[in-house]
């Protein structure tokens, strides 16, 4: 019983502190610039659109699949190397690639 009146009083006290930095940081007058910016993308979201991207979504889903049926049993064929040693090497390497925009320095 304690434990939920314990919860409860912590769940409320996160949405008081949610509510407050919403007026404190001025929130909502900001919300009819959110309409503008929306207004700008109507033109573009029209059911076709929408429909073309759902469509690259779906195609992009099955490359995960083919990846591990196709490509990494041909790369570790091609390598001599069983399917598992060969993810294992592509794990290794890639922690030593850069990871984000912020980590390419440009000389």
């Amino acid at each position: 019983m304690v434990r939920r009146r314990v919860a409860g009083g912590f769940v409320a006290a996160a949405g008081a502190v949610l509510i407050a930095v919403a007026f404190i940081a001025g929130l909502f007058s900001v919300g009819p610039a959110f309409e503008d910016l929306s207004t700008g993308f109507r033109p573009v979201m029209t059911t076709e659109s929408i429909n073309a991207v759902t469509t690259d979504l779906q195609g992009l889903s099955g490359v995960k699949e083919e990846l591990g049926t196709v490509a990494v049993p041909l790369f570790s064929q091609a390598l001599r190397m069983t399917p598992e040693a060969f993810q294992a090497f592509v794990r290794s390497s890639s922690r030593r690639w850069p990871r984000g925009p912020s980590s390419c320095r440009r000389s």
